[in-house]
């Protein structure tokens, strides 16, 4: 999806940890999303999932968030709780139609 919106000014973080058995560290597939714009994490501790389920809004994702994707604004960062998203959907297969329309509507970088 990321090389249809190659101008998009975006940066994606994917964070990968183990909820069933196929998601094994060793079976991690890094070269599944390769772009200049990606950086990969494990997360062995799924605290990042955890840390997601526990906002009310995505209370349904407890009690951990995975295979969703999350849209913030530019500049925002955690602090001691995740911020609120401007786009979200579970699963990613389920809702790529919203992730695409998320992705196309951001700004055209530098």
């Amino acid at each position: 999806m990321l090389a249809k919106y190659p101008d998009r000014d975006v940066v994606v973080t994917v964070v990968w940890f183990n909820m069933v058995r196929t998601d094994a560290r060793d079976r991690w597939p890094r070269n599944e999303i390769v772009d200049r714009r990606v950086r990969h994490l494990w997360d062995a501790g799924k605290l990042v999932g955890t840390a997601l389920a526990g906002r009310d809004e995505l209370a349904a994702w407890r009690p951990v968030a995975w295979d969703a994707w999350l849209l913030y604004p530019a500049g925002k960062t955690w602090d001691v709780t995740a911020p609120v998203p401007s786009a979200r959907g579970r699963t990613i297969i389920k809702t790529r139609e919203a992730l695409d329309a998320s992705i196309r509507a951001l700004p055209v970088g530098p």
